[in-house]
C-alpha cells in the first residue's frame, strides 16, 4: 500500500491588498498528485469584489494558464477547492480557454501542472476595495 506525504505551503501571506496582482512564480513543497487550495479572507470591503486564480506556467514564466478558479469572493468567508494530477474524463479540453485570468468562476482544471512555475492570481474591483486574505495549499503525494 503507498505511503501518503502531505505538506502545507503558504502561497500567498496573509495581508491587506487594494488593487490586482499575483504572488510571482512560485515552487510547490513537492510534486503533488492531488491538494486542497484554501483562500481565507477575513477583511473584505463592502460591494467590491475578489477573484482568485492559481495559475501555471508552461515557458518559465512568459505565459500562465489558469488551473483554478474560486468563486467571486464578496465578505469575509473561508474558501477551498480541490485539485488533481488525474484529468478528469468529464472534461472538455476544447471548451477550455488558455491564458490567464480567464478561466470559468468556480471551475478547476485537474491534470498535471508545471510545480516548479505556479502562481496565485488575484483581480480587485470596486469602488474602494480592500481585502485582506492569505492563499495556502494542503497538497499530498502517494509514494
Amino acid at each position: 500500500m503507498a505511503q501518503i506525504q502531505g505538506v502545507v505551503q503558504t502561497l500567498v501571506a496573509s495581508a491587506a491588498r487594494t488593487a490586482t496582482g499575483n504572488s510571482g512564480a512560485l515552487s510547490l513543497a513537492l510534486e503533488p498528485d492531488a491538494g486542497m487550495i484554501v483562500v481565507d479572507v477575513t477583511v473584505a470591503s463592502a460591494s467590491d469584489t475578489l477573484d482568485i486564480y492559481l495559475q501555471t506556467s508552461h515557458d518559465g514564466g512568459t505565459t500562465w494558464t489558469d488551473f483554478m478558479h474560486f468563486t467571486q469572493l464578496t465578505a469575509v468567508i473561508k474558501k477551498l477547492m480541490a485539485w488533481s494530477s488525474k484529468p478528469d474524463s468529464n472534461q472538455n479540453r476544447a471548451d477550455i480557454t488558455a491564458g490567464a485570468a480567464v478561466l470559468a468562476a468556480a471551475t478547476v482544471v485537474n491534470g498535471p501542472i508545471v510545480p516548479t512555475q505556479v502562481r496565485v492570481a488575484w483581480v480587485i474591483a470596486g469602488t474602494a476595495p480592500s481585502f485582506t486574505f492569505e492563499v495556502y495549499a494542503i497538497m499530498n503525494r502517494a509514494h
